[in-house]
């Protein structure tokens, strides 16, 4: 058995790669960790967007869940500032679901979360009464978002 024997040198040269090694693991985790924060802040943004965009609704006397909902005819039933309040909301709402889907393409909403906007975009596609709105809109999206919208089942039709 012929065993050679390790220069100092070597060694070093062995316990540096190492410590670079063990560096670039701490330094992906700490990647990994400054994403999910930025995730977790784009959501908790996202909450916020949404509480202010109900909240400045509420401010000027309109029900907008309500006018959201669209159920038992509602939307038949609304006076003319309930019905600009409802366009309104229409259009902020394609706004809100374009920005989702931008967060989305960049890594900064999971999939478990977008799987729920996507349910958000088919009930704003069920909302007949504001087409208008979406059909004007949709020359204004991204290639991508018009697409995922043109792919979803449309209730209007």
């Amino acid at each position: 058995m012929n065993m050679k024997k390790v220069s100092l040198d070597t060694l070093l040269q062995l316990l540096g790669m190492i410590g670079v090694l063990g560096g670039l693991v701490f330094v992906g985790l700490e990647m990994q960790q400054s994403q999910r924060i930025a995730i977790a802040g784009q959501q908790q943004d996202r909450a916020s967007m949404w509480i202010n965009y109900y909240q400045s609704f509420l401010e000027a006397g309109y029900d907008l869940d309500l006018i959201n909902r669209g159920g038992s005819g509602v939307a038949e039933n609304i006076n003319l500032e309930e019905s600009q309040a409802h366009r309104a909301a229409s259009q902020i709402g394609w706004f809100i679901l374009e920005n989702d889907f931008f967060q989305y393409q960049y890594g900064l909403m999971s999939d478990e979360v977008f799987e729920a906007k996507k349910r958000n975009i088919e009930h704003a596609l069920s909302l007949c009464d504001t087409r208008d709105v979406l059909e004007f809109r949709l020359r204004f999206f991204s290639d991508e978002f018009a697409n995922l919208v043109s792919s979803l089942e449309d209730p209007c039709i």
